[in-house]
């Protein structure tokens, strides 16, 4: 009698893949679903609650005849829905976040609707704020040119139309004599209130009539309004009339009073010395706390405000 072997049988690499390939699938699928899910019942949860606070709103107003100036004066808090508010006597506009979804109410729009109120941070996401006043040069130049040329006032300072990267103006100097080697040729913007141990990150748009080398720079000054420290950012080689961005993060030491945000022409090998007739212009300043570098806004970005006089005062407004 003859034995027949058997051979056992496995799977095969091509098939290994495919169960692999076919499990991946069904996992993404899976996690779309319930994030998909979450959101909507996150969006459930912040639409039953805004429209319970908008009621205790309006019931404050009957009695009181104004808007409450806090939630809490209208019997408000926090619980699984974080809220945002701002109101005057007459309006009010809040907006409410669970998670990554947030939906505002207001005095004009009381059905709860994806988004936030102007000013507010969005999606779990804190707002940010821009720290300089003026920052896109909209009301005056005061201030903003550092020194230049040979000696002081050699050249032209103003604001100019047309050529600002924000809004409609940019600041701009022309010299009529050579500065020479001096890199102390640029533009700043102050900043009064800075926290000691805070770090911030400092950033503007800046370009020459000429190939230039630049960076940007945060100094700290004393109350002898001596500057006795500094950061410095990358040199970048900035084209002839291009406006581009420059940026620097630093920590602000002790004994500050007053810092400034600066963009100018920084020293190195490839230094170009302006002549006559060459200017240097920029625009578009920011200065946030903390590292991140946030897209250029201010109060006249979308659903920024201006938190004092327009252009004239910080503004504040969700993350872009």
């Amino acid at each position: 009698m003859r034995k027949q072997s058997m051979q056992k049988q496995g799977f095969t690499v091509v098939e290994l893949l495919i169960v692999i390939v076919v499990i991946a699938i069904l996992a993404v699928i899976t996690i779309v679903a319930f994030n998909g899910i979450q959101r909507r019942a996150q969006a459930a949860a912040v639409s039953s609650s805004l429209n319970h606070v908008a009621k205790k709103l309006r019931l404050y107003q009957v009695d009181n005849g104004v808007y409450p100036p806090t939630l809490a004066d209208a019997g408000v808090t926090d619980d699984a829905v974080t809220y945002q508010y701002a109101s005057t006597t007459s309006t009010y506009c809040i907006t409410g976040t669970q998670g990554s979804t947030s939906l505002y109410v207001s005095t004009t729009q009381q059905t709860p609707t994806a988004g936030g109120c102007p000013g507010h941070g969005q999606g779990g996401t804190a707002a940010v704020t821009n720290l300089l006043s003026n920052p896109s040069v909209e009301l005056s130049d005061a201030g903003l040119y550092r020194w230049f040329g040979s000696s002081p006032g050699a050249g032209i300072n103003e604001r100019v139309a047309s050529i600002g990267l924000n809004g409609g103006y940019a600041v701009r100097k022309t010299w009529s004599v050579s500065p020479g080697t001096s890199a102390d040729a640029g533009f700043q913007w102050a900043y009064s209130a800075p926290t000691v141990g805070q770090t911030y990150t400092c950033s503007a748009y800046a370009t020459a009539s000429v190939n230039q080398q630049m960076h940007a720079r945060l100094e700290f000054y004393d109350i002898a309004n001596t500057r006795f420290a500094n950061a410095n950012g990358g040199t970048m080689s900035v084209s002839a009339n291009t406006l581009t961005r420059m940026n620097v993060t630093g920590t602000v030491p002790a004994n500050t009073v007053r810092l400034q945000c600066v963009v100018e022409v920084a020293t190195g090998g490839s230094y170009v010395n302006f002549v006559p007739g060459n200017s240097m212009w920029a625009d578009a300043a920011m200065l946030t706390e903390g590292t991140t570098l946030h897209p250029y806004a201010d109060g006249a970005s979308s659903n920024w405000v201006w938190n004092g006089a327009t252009h004239a005062s910080t503004s504040t407004g969700p993350a872009l």
